[in-house]
C-alpha cells in the first residue's frame, strides 16, 4: 500500500512538472510563431507600400481601395497622409493618435529581429519601429515616410494574441480535471473506505462479519483491517472466557470455605469469616459484570426501566422528570444494572432520606440521562478518580468496609462507553453526587 501511495505522489509531481514544463514550451511556442509571423507580415507589406509612397503625391478613390484591400489581406490598421490628405481603415486611429500613443524608434543595425534592413531599392524611403509608450517594448507597426508622404501600419490584436491566454487557461483547466480525478480516485475512495470500516468495527467487534475486500489498490489495506479485527475479536473472546473460567474456579473453594465455616464454634470469628468469604464471593461477581455484559445493540424504554427499579427500592423515594417513550440505546438488562449500582452507591455513601432524582430527555442532538443524590457521608470524592477501579477516598482507612466504591461505578462506565456514551460525575446542588450520562441521537449517530 505504501509502495502505490508513493508511485501515486511521484507519479502527481510528474504531471505537474510535465503541466509546468509543457506551459512553458507552448507559451514559448505560441511567442515565437508569433514574430515569425509578424516579421514576415510587416516585411511583406513595406515592400508592397515603399512604390506606393514614393509613387503618388495624393490618394484618390484608385489608392484608397489599394489601402483598404492590403489592411484586409494583412489584417493591419493603415493610416496614410499625402500632402496633408488622411486616410485610416480604422475611423477611430488617425495621425494624432499614433503621436499621441506611439514613439518612433529608428532601427540601426543591430536591430535585425524586425527584419527593417536598409533597402537599397528605396534608399529615399524612411523606416521607423512603433512602440507602445506605455511598454517601450511592446511593438506596435512601422511608419513609412517620403517627402510629405507618410504611411503608418499598426498591428492589429488579432486571434493569436487573444487566443494565447484562452489557450493556457483551456490547458490549465484540462490539468486540473486530471488531477482532481486522480487524487480523488487514489486518496479521498480508498479514505471513504477505510472511514466505513473503521466505523463498521467500532459497531460490529464481537460479530463474525468481515468486511468485503475491494478490487482497487486498497486490497492489501482492507486483508490487514480484516486480520486485526480477527486478532482483537480473539484476544476478547479469550479474556472474557479466561475470566469467566477464573471466577467459576475461585467460586468453587469458596463455597468449600463456608461450608467448612459453619462447623467453627466461635460464633464471632465464624460470622467475621463467612462475611470475608461474601465479601471475595461479591467481588469476584463484579470482575466477571466488568468483563462480560451484554454486547446487543437494542434500545429500551428509559420510564419502564426506572418504574422497575422504584419497585426494587420501594424504601427510597424517587423524583421522575422523564419525557414520555424516551428511548436509550442500552439494552434493558444494562441499564437496570446501571441504576441499582448507582443506587446502591447512593445508600452506601448518600443520605437517601432526601431522595434519589432522576431526570430524562433530549437536548442538541443528544439523549441526556441525570441521576442526582443528596448530602455524601464524609468527605467528598475526587471526581476525576470516581470511575477507577477500588477508589478508596481515604486511602488510610482502607480496611474499613465503607472506606471505597468498589467496581460499581467503573462497570457503570464500561457499559456505557461501550455503547458509544459518556458518562461524568459533578457535585449536585444538595451536597451530593450528579451523575450525567449522554447519548447521541440515532441521527447524529449515523
Amino acid at each position: 500500500m505504501l509502495k502505490k501511495l508513493y508511485f501515486s505522489i511521484l507519479t502527481i509531481l510528474f504531471i505537474l512538472i510535465l503541466t509546468i514544463v509543457s506551459f512553458f514550451f507552448y507559451t514559448g511556442y505560441l511567442k515565437k510563431e508569433s514574430i515569425k509571423k509578424e516579421r514576415l507580415t510587416f516585411y511583406r507589406i513595406q515592400q508592397e507600400l515603399k512604390p506606393f509612397i514614393k509613387t503618388y503625391n495624393n490618394l484618390n478613390d484608385k489608392q484608397i481601395l489599394f489601402l483598404k484591400n492590403l489592411s484586409k489581406n494583412y489584417n493591419v490598421d493603415i493610416v496614410a497622409n499625402f500632402n496633408n490628405m488622411e486616410f485610416s481603415t480604422n475611423r477611430k486611429l488617425n495621425f494624432k493618435d499614433i503621436r499621441t500613443l506611439y514613439i518612433k524608434k529608428w532601427f540601426r543595425k543591430k536591430r535585425t529581429k524586425y527584419l527593417f534592413f536598409k533597402d537599397h531599392f528605396f534608399p529615399e524611403v524612411k523606416t521607423c519601429l512603433l512602440f507602445k509608450k506605455g511598454n517601450h517594448k511592446s511593438f506596435a507597426g512601422i511608419e513609412l515616410s517620403y517627402g510629405n508622404n507618410s504611411i503608418a501600419i499598426i498591428e492589429k490584436n488579432n486571434f493569436n494574441t487573444l487566443f494565447f491566454p484562452f489557450s493556457l487557461l483551456i490547458i490549465f483547466a484540462f490539468f486540473s480535471l486530471i488531477l482532481f480525478f486522480a487524487i480523488k480516485k487514489i486518496y479521498v475512495e480508498p479514505l471513504s473506505k477505510l472511514e466505513k470500516a473503521i466505523k463498521e468495527i467500532e459497531e460490529n467487534i464481537d460479530s463474525p462479519f468481515i468486511f468485503q475486500v475491494p478490487s482497487d489498490g486498497t486490497q492489501s489495506l482492507f486483508k490487514a483491517l480484516n486480520n486485526l479485527k480477527k486478532k482483537i475479536v480473539h484476544e476478547i473472546n479469550t479474556k472474557e472466557e479466561m475470566i469467566r473460567d477464573l471466577s467459576h474456579d475461585i467460586k468453587t473453594p469458596l463455597t468449600r470455605l463456608k461450608l467448612a465455616a459453619e462447623f467453627i464454634k466461635d460464633k464471632s470469628l465464624k460470622e467475621s469469616i463467612i462475611e470475608n468469604i461474601n465479601e471475595i464471593d461479591q467481588l469476584t461477581n463484579s470482575i466477571l459484570l466488568t468483563a462480560v455484559f451484554s454486547k446487543k445493540r437494542c434500545s429500551t424504554r428509559l420510564i419502564d426501566v426506572v418504574e422497575k427499579v422504584k419497585e426494587q427500592y420501594s424504601e427510597i423515594q424517587f423524583i421522575f422528570e422523564i419525557e414520555e417513550d424516551l428511548e436509550i440505546p442500552l439494552c434493558e438488562e444494562d441499564l437496570k444494572r446501571i441504576f441499582n449500582n448507582l443506587i446502591d452507591n447512593s445508600i452506601k455513601y448518600a443520605d437517601i432520606e432526601k431522595g434519589i432524582t432522576i431526570t430524562g430527555g433530549k437536548s442538541k442532538g443528544l439523549i441526556l440521562i441525570e441521576y442526582i443524590d443528596c448530602n455524601t457521608k464524609g468527605e467528598k470524592p475526587d471526581l476525576n478518580r470516581l470511575f477507577d477501579y477500588f477508589y478508596k477516598k481515604d486511602p488510610s482507612r482502607n480496611k474499613e468496609k465503607d472506606s471505597g466504591f468498589g467496581l460499581g461505578l467503573s462497570i457503570i462506565k464500561k457499559i456505557v462507553e461501550s455503547n458509544n456514551g459518556r458518562i461524568e460525575a459533578t457535585y449536585s446542588n444538595c451536597n451530593g453526587l450528579k451523575f450525567s450520562i449522554s447519548f447521541f441521537t440515532k441521527t447524529k449517530n449515523n
